[in-house]
């Protein structure tokens, strides 16, 4: 176990280091650059020792299986499963021991930077398998997000799983998301929006006095997600209304050009 015999290692040869150079024996007999040398010399004679030694091996063996494998839990499967307007996140373990809690990161991209959404605790500390779920209602219906799981153990140290899950959510029955990002914006922005339903779509940018800045959208459009990208390179800073229409209903949002 690496990990527990690192930190065995640089805590033990910090307090030898620390230790040897006080000494007032050192100190009243040796010249600053003879210290040095003694400090050095003794320091990676220690850490040697230590980190090859069968009393670190035994107590790395012992403690492995708390604080410092490859992965505290057994995971046995992580998965995103769309809902209206939600998204449960659902995995299983086949053991954990010293588990604290699992950390749970969303991402609009797969690459992207994830950010913590939320967390559950942990319920057991056994090998059996056990069922977890975490609903992220968070969310924009017809956008795909992406979502990581860490597990913290009681030590405070956390594994982040390589598995990385996504889903989309569904708009609620007859309901028209729209949304866009970034915003502020400069000087782009993506305007998403989902339609329960095929039909007859118009989406149009005005300024604040009414007046129309672009048509973006004149066609028909199937059910399911769209997204067109704003340019307001040839805009003056301020606040545009979006405006989608259907035959259904309109839709508006606001969005703020920044320069």
């Amino acid at each position: 176990c690496e990990h527990t015999c690192d930190i065995t290692c640089i805590e033990t040869c910090a307090a030898t280091c620390a230790h040897t150079c006080s000494q007032p024996t050192c100190l009243s007999s040796c010249g600053p650059v003879t210290c040095e040398v003694t400090c050095s010399n003794t320091c990676v004679s220690t850490c040697a020792n230590t980190c090859n030694s069968a009393t670190c091996a035994a107590t790395c063996v012992v403690s492995c299986s708390y604080t410092c494998t490859a992965y505290p839990i057994t995971l046995v499967s992580f998965d995103a499963v769309p809902g209206v307007e939600e998204i449960t996140l659902e995995w299983i373990t086949a053991g954990e021991l010293g588990t604290y809690s699992f950390i749970i990161r969303r991402s609009t991209e797969p690459d992207g930077e994830f950010e913590i959404v939320g967390e559950v605790l942990s319920r057991v500390n056994s090998i059996n398998q056990t069922y977890y779920d975490f609903i992220d209602q968070t969310i924009i219906p017809g956008i795909t997000y992406y979502y990581t799981l860490g597990d913290l153990n009681i030590s405070g140290y956390e594994t982040v799983h390589d598995i990385v899950a996504s889903a989309t959510a569904r708009p609620a029955s007859n309901n028209v998301v729209i949304s866009n990002y970034p915003n502020p914006f400069n000087p782009t922005t993506t305007i998403h929006f989902v339609l329960p339903t095929t039909s007859i779509v118009l989406l149009s940018v005005f300024d604040l006095h009414g007046r129309l800045v672009r048509s973006l959208i004149a066609d028909e459009l199937t059910v399911g997600e769209h997204s067109i990208v704003f340019d307001g390179s040839t805009l003056a800073s301020g606040m545009y209304v979006y405006k989608l229409e259907t035959t259904q209903m309109v839709k508006t949002g606001k969005m703020l050009l920044v320069r």
